[in-house]
């Protein structure tokens, strides 16, 4: 995989509070292409509410996110419109959450939903758009005899795949995934997150993923960021920072003390 050279996203004390609630305090990081970034913690440590600012979903109470846009050029996504949030939202920057629920239309068949994010990103041939859903469901592993059944007839593990081929559909340069595989069995599990991880490495994406299974950051990722409180406590290479610890909260972590 090739890394890209300047920050496609970058953060600089980036916060969100809850009231007075810590969601997230002062988080500064950065991502180029092609780097591959595990975001980990037990529930509450703000790796959702940290992802949730990065997709432009929630403004941060302080701080900057600047990302490198195809269309508007770098960029201040705490400073840009809603419009223009929201149109880097269905192209740029693609995020699939935990419950595939979230980001399905559950009433629309299961090509109609990728299809669907292909047409409004620029495709107005209905057949061209069809031929882009099948290509993506295919990738998925999907069947696609099955493609114009809704997503309420396919498992949990297979609605997440095609909410996974909806958002690659657009084809986003950064990819958010919010727990992917939580509640999936385990086979399922890692026949997922090897195709992912494949398509990943063929598109030379950006990635941050949000996880409680250190695991599954190993498997994924190259660098990986520890949270706690809402705040970064530690961050590195993966197999260095599992392997080598230095914040007591990711000793706990590594020594699986804390629950998930």
């Amino acid at each position: 995989m090739t890394f890209g050279y300047q920050p496609l996203l970058s953060t600089h004390k980036s916060s969100f509070y809850y009231g007075n609630q810590v969601g997230c305090h002062e988080i500064s990081l950065e991502i180029v292409s092609g780097q591959f970034l595990a975001v980990v913690g037990e529930s509450g440590s703000g790796k959702s509410t940290l992802l949730k600012m990065l997709a432009g979903e929630i403004e941060p109470s302080s701080g900057q996110i600047t990302f490198q846009s195809d269309s508007y050029g770098k960029v201040d996504l705490t400073q840009l419109p809603e419009v223009r949030r929201r149109q880097l939202r269905r192209k740029e920057i693609g995020l699939v959450t935990q419950r595939p629920s979230d980001g399905l239309r559950m009433h629309i068949s299961v090509g109609g939903n990728v299809a669907e994010r292909v047409l409004v990103n620029g495709v107005r041939h209905y057949g061209q758009a069809r031929e882009l859903a099948r290509h993506w469901l295919q990738k998925l592993e999907l069947d696609l005899e099955r493609m114009d059944e809704l997503p309420t007839r396919f498992s949990i593990g297979m609605q997440q795949r095609v909410q996974i081929a909806k958002v690659l559909a657009s084809s986003p340069r950064l990819l958010l995934l919010d727990e992917p595989t939580s509640g999936l069995d385990v086979s399922v599990q890692a026949r997922l997150l090897d195709v992912l991880q494949q398509i990943v490495r063929e598109q030379n994406l950006a990635v941050i993923l949000v996880t409680h299974d250190l695991a599954v950051a190993r498997m994924m990722s190259d660098s990986m960021v520890v949270m706690q409180n809402g705040r970064v406590v530690e961050s590195g290479l993966t197999d260095q920072v599992l392997d080598d610890p230095q914040h007591a909260y990711t000793q706990l972590l590594t020594s699986s003390i804390l629950p998930a």
